[in-house]
């Protein structure tokens, strides 16, 4: 079976924009499709199945220490999105996978849109869905009386996986990508104001037509495409801005050994790669202890090549299993992992969830970087500093 893009429905087929009136216009269209087939049902309908399944996935910053009916509202916004734009394109619906991240935990929430991104089996038919502004450049502006927020981007990874987030902070793990030419993100036309509850209001709409535009283009839709094949997918969507892209000056860079993630385990990943270490020195510090100062919580650390070559209850840092990208198993330059073995790191730390709302920066005198690597140079200066004791120290 073909896909007839003739049948397609003029709101579906190549809309200019995404915003709350084009929404209620595709609901409504919707609406008087399926009210044509009351009582008995008296057509069948085939829906186009594409050669690649697509699936949406819509990460959106709603965890909390309280239950919230927001992640309902949402997927039910989800899930009404699809079956509408299905029905008026005939394209079987994406699958749809949420999820939620630590309440505007910005760095975590960019880590997440990273990790679940950059490195996979496969990128072709992978939407991903990141809402998490923390409207930095918005706080303090009196008479925003339309709740104007931050812009909302769309790029297109080497490896096929599209990616999507509304916030130019939320790229942050993939400032290296866009400098190096590597990828290319560009601002859509998703509406900015109307409401503060941009989740259910507008994006679940942009997620899902964003994966249905890109379904209809499935013919362009490859892995390892050029930067200008990825262009043109993006084009075909009809409301991406390719005149306004993001440059890596726009995207906000962490200092080096900056909280990344922290796991259900309680490990500390930081932002810092182990290409981002000067060998010499991390072999000086695989036989010296240091000490390790997080909201004034003391600890013993050592560098290990594995977590596992600690004894139980020893801290310490090694390569952990975050920060591979397209290239696979064989370029991984993961970033490094604080961890306790047999203990929970953030916990001992005191690190609480609240705190993600902000970058955490850990200044660590032996391991620390003197170059913070924002704006690329030769290879970070490992600085090395003993307490009174003759340990090595590191502090917060």
């Amino acid at each position: 079976m073909r896909l007839d893009k003739d049948a397609i429905h003029p709101l579906v087929k190549q809309p200019t924009e995404v915003s709350m009136a084009s929404r209620d216009a595709i609901i409504a269209a919707y609406h008087e499709k399926i009210s044509a087939l009351t009582g008995v049902f008296q057509k069948s309908h085939d829906l186009w199945n594409p050669p690649v399944p697509v699936t949406v996935y819509y990460y959106s910053d709603n965890g909390g220490r309280l239950d919230d009916t927001a992640p309902k509202e949402i997927q039910r916004f989800l899930n009404d999105s699809a079956n509408a734009v299905s029905a008026l394109s005939g394209i079987a619906p994406p699958r749809i996978e949420q999820a939620n991240t630590p309440a505007q935990a910005w760095v975590q929430g960019g880590f997440d849109l990273a990790q679940t991104t950059r490195h996979g089996l496969s990128g072709v038919g992978n939407v991903t869905f990141l809402n998490c502004a923390p409207r930095i450049d918005e706080r303090g502006q009196e008479g925003n009386v339309s709740n104007k927020g931050e812009p909302v981007y769309v790029g297109v990874l080497p490896n096929g996986h599209v990616v999507s987030a509304n916030s130019r902070y939320n790229f942050t793990f993939f400032r290296d990508a866009i400098e190096n030419g590597e990828m290319e993100v560009f601002a859509a036309a998703v509406q900015p104001d109307g409401t503060q509850f941009r989740s259910r209001d507008t994006f679940p709409m942009h997620s899902v037509l964003l994966a249905n535009q890109l379904t209809q283009n499935i013919d362009k839709w490859k892995p390892e495409m050029s930067i200008e094949e990825r262009r043109e997918l993006l084009a075909a969507t009809g409301y991406v801005d390719l005149d306004a892209p993001l440059t890596a000056e726009d995207i906000p860079a962490l200092k080096q050994f900056s909280v990344a993630h922290i796991d259900v385990h309680g490990n500390i990943k930081l932002n810092t790669r182990t290409s981002e270490l000067d060998p010499d020195v991390v072999a000086q510090l695989k036989d010296e202890p240091f000490k390790i100062q997080i909201n004034g919580q003391t600890l013993d650390a050592r560098f290990t090549d594995r977590m596992f070559d600690r004894a139980e209850g020893e801290a310490g840092f090694s390569v952990g299993s975050s920060g591979r990208d397209w290239q696979g198993a064989a370029n991984h330059d993961g970033f490094i992992e604080l961890s306790i073995i047999g203990g929970d790191a953030a916990e001992a730390f005191a690190i609480e969830a609240g705190q993600f709302k902000k970058p955490i920066e850990l200044t660590i005198p032996g391991i620390t970087t003197t170059n913070d690597n924002v704006d690329g140079g030769p290879r970070p200066v490992l600085q090395r500093g003993h307490d009174s004791g003759g340990a090595l120290e590191a502090h917060a």
